[in-house]
């Protein structure tokens, strides 16, 4: 039988983690791009638990550099493994403007940029492959943003505003699919984008200040990681999603994202500033 391989980013924790753990169960081999190697090991021994079985290779990056992110595209490419899925999961919330190694936001090196720039690299790997395809893990955050900031999206001018900085690098990654989509038709991969729900995890209680306080007291409104990761993985999986593309996920359905990430020109741009960003051509 064909080896399905599943290469996803932000696995040892939260939604990913308990994602990766299903995928794993689903039979796929994992290929999980992460920072920590000590968390790494320790979602392989997870992984092997549930399945003895189970196929799991750990590429080291930190997202927020570019130059990790290329190497460690180059290294999944060079071993000439397949690509069924593509999961881009992994993400960051900071109350504060911090920069990435490369000078870039923080949020929108990190959400959006090395997200990009993965998957632009390794994208001949999913063409190979098809079917395949690529989920984007987006977030309801996106309608804190009502468009793209092209000329600044770093926020170097004026107020920083962490919530904005934070809605625009969701709504990016609803409109990146959208591009995908675009670009990628009749060549058998897809691209989707999800709201995994308000999901209790690290991210607000590492990076979030005052969200740090206030997240446990609000734990009960928050669905598990385990439910987060419901909706990554009916967009990974489901049969009636096979050739469905651009399209918003919620609770497992399909629904309609806020107007500005339904405009293809805002996603045309997109692209190509991000192809600037990072280095590759349009």
């Amino acid at each position: 039988m064909k080896e399905r391989v599943c290469l996803i980013t932000g696995a040892t924790r939260g939604i990913g983690r308990a994602a990766a753990l299903a995928f794993a169960e689903l039979g796929y081999s994992l290929v999980v791009l992460c920072r920590s190697e000590q968390r790494g090991r320790q979602l392989v021994a997870d992984v092997q638990r549930v399945n003895k079985l189970a196929r799991v290779e750990l590429l080291m990056a930190d997202l927020s550099s570019l130059d990790q992110v290329r190497q460690a595209a180059t290294d999944f490419m060079a071993s000439g493994r397949s690509l069924d899925l593509l999961i881009n999961n992994a993400g960051v919330l900071h109350t504060r403007r911090e920069l990435s190694q490369d000078g870039f936001e923080m949020m929108w090196a990190v959400n959006h940029l090395a997200h990009y720039l993965l998957t632009r690299l390794v994208l001949e790997r999913l063409r190979e492959s098809a079917p395949a395809r690529i989920v984007g893990v987006s977030s309801l955050g996106h309608a804190l943003c009502r468009q793209i900031r092209y000329e600044d999206p770093d926020f170097e001018q004026g107020r920083f505003s962490a919530l904005r900085a934070y809605g625009q690098s969701k709504l990016a990654n609803i409109l990146f699919a959208r591009e995908l989509t675009r670009r990628l038709n009749d060549s058998g991969v897809t691209a989707n984008s999800i709201h995994p729900g308000l999901v209790y995890t690290n991210l607000a209680l590492q990076h979030g200040g005052f969200l740090k306080w206030i997240t446990p007291l609000t734990r009960w409104l928050f669905k598990t990681p385990a439910q987060g990761a419901q909706t990554v993985i009916h967009a990974a999986t489901a049969p009636e999603l096979k050739g469905r593309s651009g399209i918003y996920l919620s609770n497992c359905r399909e629904t309609e994202p806020r107007a500005p990430a339904k405009d293809d020109q805002a996603a045309s741009r997109l692209w190509d500033l991000s192809a600037r960003l990072t280095g590759l051509e349009p």
